[in-house]
Formats: C-alpha cells, sequence, structure tokens
C-alpha cells in the first residue's frame, strides 16, 4: 500500500482524495475535514473486511492492500467547499462510472440504487419486528410534538378532497377516540381515600 502526499498535509488538512487500484486503475474519490483520519478509517474498516462500500472492500479482498494509493486530489481551504469540490473530481474523473463510488452525488447516497435482492434482505430483515411499548410510547410523543406548517396542511387537505374513506376506517377512527376520551377521563380521576 502506498501513501503519496498523506503524511505532508499541514497547512489545509481538508480536501479531496482518492484511493486508486492501480491493478485496475479504477478508484475511490472522496471528501474529509481531516484526510489523515479519514485515511486511516477507510485502512480500518478495509483491513477488517467491514467497509460500506462493497465494492472498493471486494476489490481489496481480491487484490490486496498492496494494489492501493491513497492520494489527495486537491487540499481546500474552506472546509464548507468540500461538498462542492468533490463534486467537481467525480464528474471529472467520473467516478460512477470508472470507479468505486456508488452515489453520483457527493456527500450522500442519493441517487444510488440497490439490487432487488439487496432490497429483498433488508424487508426480510425487518419483517415481524415489533417496537417495545417504550419505543412506541417515544415515538408516539415525538409525533405529538411535531406540528406541520400550514401550507403543509393545506396540500394535504387538497390531496384528501374527495377520497372516501372507507366506513369500516371510520368507525374504527370513532371507537379509537372513544377509548382515548375514556381512558383520559379515568387518568385525571383520582379517588380520595
Amino acid at each position: 500500500m502506498q501513501v503519496s502526499k498523506i503524511n505532508s498535509v499541514i497547512e489545509f488538512p481538508q480536501g479531496i482524495y482518492e484511493i486508486r487500484n492501480v491493478e485496475t486503475g479504477k478508484f475511490y474519490v472522496g471528501s474529509a475535514v481531516s484526510l489523515r483520519k479519514r485515511w486511516n478509517r477507510h485502512l480500518f474498516l478495509l483491513k477488517r473486511g467491514k467497509h460500506d462500500n462493497c465494492h472498493l472492500q471486494r476489490a481489496w479482498d481480491i487484490s490486496g492492500p498492496e494494489s492501493f494509493t491513497f492520494s489527495v486530489l486537491e487540499y481546500v481551504s474552506n472546509a464548507a467547499d468540500l461538498i462542492q469540490r468533490e463534486q467537481h473530481w467525480f464528474a471529472l474523473l467520473g467516478a460512477m462510472t470508472n470507479g468505486y463510488n456508488l452515489a453520483p452525488v457527493a456527500g450522500s447516497r442519493l441517487g444510488s440504487k440497490q439490487s432487488e435482492e439487496t432490497r429483498r434482505r433488508i424487508s426480510e430483515g425487518c419483517k415481524g419486528r415489533k417496537a417495545t411499548d417504550e419505543t412506541r410510547e417515544r415515538m408516539s410523543a415525538a409525533n405529538r410534538l411535531r406540528k406541520q406548517s400550514p401550507e403543509a396542511r393545506a396540500k394535504i387537505s387538497a390531496a384528501r378532497k374527495g377520497v372516501k374513506v372507507p366506513a369500516e376506517v371510520v368507525a374504527r377512527r370513532v371507537e379509537t377516540q372513544k377509548r382515548n376520551r375514556l381512558a383520559k377521563q379515568a387518568s385525571q380521576f383520582t379517588p380520595n381515600h
């Protein structure tokens, strides 16, 4: 494994980097606020076979660490500009078609596609899961605190206009409201002893 320029990162610790497989020419482009820490994190995950990027991990496993180089493509003085500069390098080098990058948008999984197999496995893993009563109560409390803007409420109202709600759904709602009202009344009543 060759590391070029990483030891000379002094003035601008943040920038855009490339991990290149010298055997195949394929590469991964990323950005980091701390290039040294980011490279160490990549190494840590790759060595343990736990890297988030399955394509990069597979290539590492097949080719070995000696086939990869880490180099800085550009130092960036302002950390706020990292994503913009990373996107520039994505486009310039064709990181989606020629590299290991999974998403076409820098700093995001936006636009990345999961295979049918991956989607099926995620679905299977979620089936049968039941939230604990404590978790359900926390979710309920969080939803009660959430307020929708008047614009959002107007959009929802417009989308629901003319939609017929089945009678059994209306009956369930009415029954739930009655139960909730009775439970609230019961909790407010405290007998005197």
